[in-house]
């Protein structure tokens, strides 16, 4: 009995470390594209949304209406849409900000 919820308590803790270490890959990477982008290399927009929505667990909804006020802005990216030049530098901007 001693040695399973040893066993539990280590497998939990190495669920938890893995969990940490993915959380900061996703804001290093979130960082790397702001960076990326301040620099003018080509950066995905939609690449970055979804980096940002993983790195803060913000919904791609809650993020289109936060940002433009479109609740069907991400999707439409995902659709293969693209924006406006005005739409997209707003969003870039954002995204840089929250970096």
């Amino acid at each position: 009995m001693g040695e399973a919820l040893a066993l539990i308590a280590k497998l939990t803790a190495e669920r938890d470390a893995a969990a940490i270490a993915a959380a900061h890959a996703e804001a290093a990477l979130q960082r790397a594209y702001a960076a990326a982008s301040r620099i003018g290399a080509p950066v995905d927009l939609l690449e970055w949304i979804e980096a940002h929505c993983r790195a803060t667990g913000t919904a791609p909804t809650a993020l289109g209406v936060q940002v433009l006020n479109d609740p069907r802005f991400v999707s439409g990216l995902r659709e293969g849409r693209s924006p406006r030049r005005k739409t997209e530098a707003r969003v870039r901007a954002y995204l840089e900000a929250a970096a």
